[in-house]
């Protein structure tokens, strides 16, 4: 079930849609069962991503990062939140970058709440195109349709090349979130992007059909419907 579909089907069902949603999902996504406990308890009064310190991301994916991820790693996020807080708690060094000034602020104080000093957190708002098409356009929505994203998807360019064990694209102006990434991770490592079945998103993967891959979908926390897929790419030294 797709987004769109998921509020059409919420709209008409009204208070009835998450009762049998829960039913669909027992019914549809049965391999998600294991994962159950935890949506329903992501769905409860006073959770969120930031307060749980838990990624928005399919379950299955939060899994297999736990199971990747190490402490003596460097990690690049695009796109902040409970994911910032669960990475940083997890490796030895994050660097996200975020283009919400109000979102930056907010997420700031958690983690200095949290006492977690492991993370380089980067603000770099978009900026007016002046009239013309953006270079680095956003790939979501229409809200930044004349603002350009350079300083947000440049900001991976200011490191090394095969710096980071692990780049997660799951922000604005993925496409070239992507295209930035490849020389910054390191042999053998991983990219990973959120929503990669969306349709905004699906002719981006296409270049990285080269490199070993994995998509998951399962249910995932704090959104129902709460169903989508994310993909990773082992990043080759020979198929750069």
């Amino acid at each position: 079930m797709n987004r769109k579909t998921g509020r059409k089907i919420k709209k008409a069902m009204g208070p009835l849609f998450y009762p049998l949603f829960f039913f669909y999902l027992l019914i549809n996504d049965r391999n998600s069962s294991r994962f159950y406990p935890r949506w329903v308890r992501s769905l409860l009064p006073g959770h969120n991503s930031v307060r749980d310190g838990l990624p928005w991301l399919p379950f299955e994916l939060t899994d297999w990062i736990d199971k990747y991820v190490t402490r003596d790693m460097n990690v690049f996020e695009f796109g902040s939140g409970g994911s910032t807080i669960y990475l940083a708690q997890r490796v030895k060094h994050l660097t996200t970058v975020e283009h919400d000034p109000a979102w930056h602020s907010m997420l700031s104080q958690e983690l200095k709440r949290r006492g977690l000093d492991n993370v380089t957190y980067l603000l770099r708002e978009p900026e007016p195109s002046g009239g013309k098409p953006p270079e680095y356009w956003d790939n979501y929505g229409t809200t930044f349709a004349n603002m350009d994203f350079k300083r947000y998807v440049t900001a991976i360019d200011e490191h090394p090349d095969h710096t980071f064990d692990l780049v997660l694209v799951d922000g604005r102006a993925r496409k070239f979130c992507l295209e930035h990434s490849i020389s910054k991770i390191r042999p053998n490592g991983y990219l990973l992007m959120d929503n990669s079945n969306a349709d905004e998103y699906v002719d981006f993967v296409a270049p990285l059909e080269k490199y070993p891959g994995f998509s998951v979908t399962s249910i995932s926390p704090f959104w129902p419907p709460s169903k989508w897929q994310s993909s990773g790419w082992q990043i080759l030294d020979q198929l750069r």
